[in-house]
């Protein structure tokens, strides 16, 4: 029994990781061959993401039902989420397109909420930021300055004030930033091709259970 579980668990993890070397293949190498197989495989991508789509709503339903029937904090809000979420749903599958309702509901309702929440959230951001950026060593003073003049170059009034600041933030974004960005990049690239060898290897059975 146990040998059958590791044979089942083994052919698992080369199915994952031979799907995966074929995306890979066909990214580094233009053959037919590759790229017909990888084109079949991300047809599967799309009814695999509907249904993580659909169970995530019914997800979602079910946990805001079990805390409006127990009238939890802000319970009230809840049945807004409900209704918002259905209502969305059905629109999307009974109007036609190009779905004027929806796209006015879009726009008119979730974009300003949106826009209303990342706004409250710029000020909790920049007080955190200001707090963990305090200038105790060289290093953190460098971050600190760069992260001045990226808000003061952002912000309208900054550039209005100083217009060297926007050519002063733009440097800042595509030069140190890039780098370090591309570095990270890297970094996730390698750890990524490391973790599937080890996977196709057996050696890694944590995320297989």
């Amino acid at each position: 029994m146990l040998m059958a579980t590791n044979l089942k668990s083994l052919t698992l993890r080369i199915i994952i990781t031979a799907i995966a070397l074929i995306f890979v293949l066909d990214f580094f190498f233009k053959a037919k061959l590759i790229q017909d197989t990888a084109f079949s495989l991300q047809r599967f991508v799309i009814p695999i993401g509907g249904f993580a789509l659909g169970l995530g709503g019914i997800t979602m339903g079910l946990y805001y039902a079990r805390r409006i029937m127990r009238k939890d904090k802000f319970w009230q809000y809840d049945i807004a989420g409900v209704l918002s979420m259905l209502f969305m749903g059905l629109l999307g599958f009974l109007e036609a397109s190009p779905q004027p309702i929806l796209q006015w509901y879009t726009y008119n309702i979730v974009t300003p909420i949106e826009q209303a929440i990342w706004s409250a959230l710029a000020f909790y951001l920049a007080s955190a930021s200001i707090r963990a950026l305090r200038a105790k060593s060289v290093e953190t003073a460098l971050l600190l300055a760069g992260a001045i003049f990226v808000m003061i170059g952002n912000a309208p009034v900054g550039p209005a004030l100083w217009p060297a600041s926007a050519d002063i933030a733009r440097w800042f974004m595509d030069v140190p930033n890039m780098a370090e960005a591309r570095g990270i990049n890297l970094i996730v690239a390698f750890g990524t091709f490391l973790l599937a060898a080890r996977v196709f290897l057996g050696r890694e059975r944590t995320i297989l259970g």
